[in-house]
């Protein structure tokens, strides 16, 4: 009698088993390298075309632990360096006593993607449209921009009065009156500083005229004399009076805004001048200059 197991014909089963192991395991792995790699370019392909979710999601196969190094290394960094860039949004419901609505649906472009929690949802950049269901059946929508590496957004939904407009369509409130400002005294506010304002312009202009004249006369003179070679230091009286003359046109501007705004103050301050029409900032008189 043969032992057990020495029987050929049961030793067959066990070889079969372990022949097709050995085959179905490099074909296994096989299959998961290829599968890591399709992965590791389909994830970078998607993020250069700015499907940050797709992308990242992709990544996330191809950073497994059955990956192999190379590949798990690079969706590793990959991955790492998207996270930041995915922007995501906080959708809040308040009724028009700015009281929170719980239980709402969220859609993302015509998709639910979760509950109206108060955590935050990540999309891809660009434009998208926000709806929300809240349980009593009513849609409330928005349109908003989501920018790369914008975290944790928050968009405000809030839902109509019932029985009245909407909050943006009631009609806004007039700004609240601000009062009027009594004078000191009485005075106008005294002219002569206007006077000395002009009295500086007109010195700022003569100095502009005498600097500028004098240096086109040495220019003409170097020009006719000394041109194209000219030294230094014959040229440096000539530069000195253009600069002068520059200053002297700035004060002579400056002096001359100064003076007809002090005239426009005095006038309007003095005595018995008649009062201007109020202004959306206020009631008492604006001057413009």
């Amino acid at each position: 009698m043969r032992p057990p197991g020495s029987d050929p014909h049961h030793r067959l089963p066990a070889l079969l088993v372990v022949a097709v192991s050995a085959w179905a395991g490099p074909a296994a792995a096989a299959d998961e390298r290829a599968a890591c790699a399709d992965a590791a370019e389909a994830g970078q392909s998607k993020r250069d075309e700015g499907d940050f979710l797709a992308a990242r999601s992709l990544f996330v196969t191809c950073a497994r632990a059955s990956c192999p190094a190379s590949v798990r290394s690079s969706c590793t960094t990959w991955l790492e360096q998207l996270e930041p860039r995915i922007p995501t949004v906080v959708v809040a419901v308040a009724d028009e006593r700015g009281r929170d609505v719980l239980g709402g649906r969220l859609l993302v472009d015509g998709r639910e993607v979760s509950r109206v929690d108060g955590t935050a949802v990540a999309m891809n950049p660009g434009e998208h449209a926000i709806e929300v269901v809240v349980p009593s059946g009513e849609r409330l929508s928005e349109r908003i921009l989501a920018r790369e590496t914008d975290k944790a957004r928050r968009v405000a939904l809030v839902l109509a009065a019932r029985g009245g407009a909407p909050p943006h369509e009631r009609p806004p409130r007039e700004p609240a009156p601000v009062p009027e400002r009594p004078a000191a005294s009485g005075a106008a506010v005294p002219w002569w500083p206007a006077v000395a304002f002009a009295g500086v312009s007109v010195v700022g202009f003569v100095g502009f005229a005498v600097y500028d004249s004098e240096a086109r006369d040495e220019y003409r003179e170097l020009d006719a004399t000394c041109a194209p070679a000219c030294r230094d230091d014959q040229l440096s009286s000539v530069r000195s009076k253009v600069t002068l003359s520059d200053v002297g046109l700035g004060v002579g501007i400056a002096g001359a805004a100064l003076a007809v705004g002090w005239t426009l103050l005095h006038l309007a301050t003095r005595p018995g001048a008649p009062p201007r029409a109020p202004t959306a900032w206020g009631r008492g008189p604006v001057l413009r200059f």
